[in-house]
């Protein structure tokens, strides 16, 4: 009997790992880790932690990847030499990348994460570079531009080793601090090697192409970003993780006048990005859709006909909604995000990234969109 929970646990995990990335594999990783707490097991349950945080990391639950990864470091500490050094180490990049966008996260605790992460790298012998790549997109989206150029020039200066990102990955970085800069022109060429297919990874060049759609509309090539456009659709699918991307979409959508494709997005996206336990993912999502919304809005009076979830606060049974009203709880939703983040960042940023994104209106033209993505 002793053995057969071990057995339990091998059979939940060998299931998750034929089981697609998604909500599936993160629900039997899960269910792995009670098993083998039931059982007072320390070593399966921090194996299944660390395959939970991997899954839960590319299936778009940052918050179950936390709590999961919290464990493991803090049990990594408290049990010296029991446990592998790289993969939790390599992970904790995954955790800085996402302990900026949680509301619910205070600057003092991400300061203290960041600290605790250079401190682990350094008596290890580790270079910093991935750090300072991390620091300077927090410090970014916080509206931090001179802490983040400090910071981008640190990560420029530190040596690569087995702990950097791999190229197709800083690169993309980079392209997003220039984006941030509004630095189109240079974002644009810098993300050429991506564009063209010639650095890749898992996540790249996907990324990169949902993220280039704004530069290459603000520089008047918004014709150049319909391939992007559809290349970056077809790799983001429904994840939640991506979620972020379907605001761009929209925004892109709504740009180039293909809004019967866009109110298709929003029927299918839109539960995803009630239920996102990102914030940061919430507010692109609706800051695209506000933008959308507002040209559609431009262009007919009648309630528009949208198959929303029940969980929506404005639900209608009749799948009616009057564009005003969707409009104005867009309104109401990105300014209290944008406010409790401001608040927790000591800056003003994302009240002004609310403001900048409605003047992309000005770069609107027609580009119907025949393909699929």
């Amino acid at each position: 009997m002793s053995g057969g929970y071990k057995d339990r646990v091998d059979d939940l995990r060998s299931e998750a790992a034929r089981a697609p990335e998604g909500p599936l594999q993160v629900d039997l990783l899960e269910e792995a880790v009670r098993v083998a707490d039931v059982h007072q097991d320390l070593d399966l349950g921090y194996e299944s932690r660390i395959e939970l945080v991997d899954a839960a990391c590319w299936a778009g639950f940052p918050d179950r990847m936390l709590v999961a990864y919290t464990w493991c470091l803090a049990q990594f500490d408290r049990h010296p030499g029991r446990f592998e050094v790289f993969q939790l180490y390599w992970m904790y990049k995954w955790i800085l990348n996402e302990v900026t966008y949680f509301l619910r996260i205070p600057r003092d605790r991400i300061d203290a994460a960041f600290e605790d992460a250079r401190r682990r790298y350094g008596e290890r012998g580790f270079s910093p570079r991935p750090l300072h790549q991390l620091r300077t997109t927090a410090l970014s989206f916080m509206g931090h531009p001179a802490e983040a150029e400090e910071q981008h020039r640190k990560w420029m200066d530190a040596p690569r080793d087995s702990y950097s990102d791999c190229a197709a990955c800083e690169l993309s970085c980079r392209v997003d601090y220039l984006i941030e800069q509004r630095r189109d022109e240079e974002a644009v060429e810098t993300a050429r090697p991506l564009l063209l297919g010639r650095q890749r990874c898992k996540e790249e060049p996907g990324r990169t192409f949902s993220r280039i759609l704004r530069p290459l509309v603000r520089l008047g090539r918004a014709a150049e970003a319909i391939p992007c456009y559809l290349k970056a659709a077809r790799f983001t699918g429904r994840n939640p993780k991506f979620i972020w991307a379907a605001g761009n979409f929209l925004s892109f959508l709504g740009l180039t006048g293909n809004l019967p494709r866009g109110l298709r997005l929003v029927e299918g996206r839109f539960r995803i990005a009630l239920e996102t336990r990102a914030p940061s993912n919430r507010f692109d999502f609706l800051l695209g859709l506000r933008l959308f919304l507002g040209i559609l809005a431009e262009t007919r009076e009648q309630p528009l006909k949208l198959r929303l979830p029940d969980t929506f606060p404005l639900f209608r049974p009749d799948a009616s909604y009057p564009l005003p009203d969707l409009l104005a709880w867009c309104d109401r939703e990105l300014s209290d995000l944008a406010r409790q983040f401001d608040a927790r960042n000591g800056t003003d940023a994302l009240a002004r990234r609310v403001a900048a994104h409605g003047d992309l209106r000005k770069h609107a033209v027609s580009l119907p969109i025949s393909s699929k993505p």
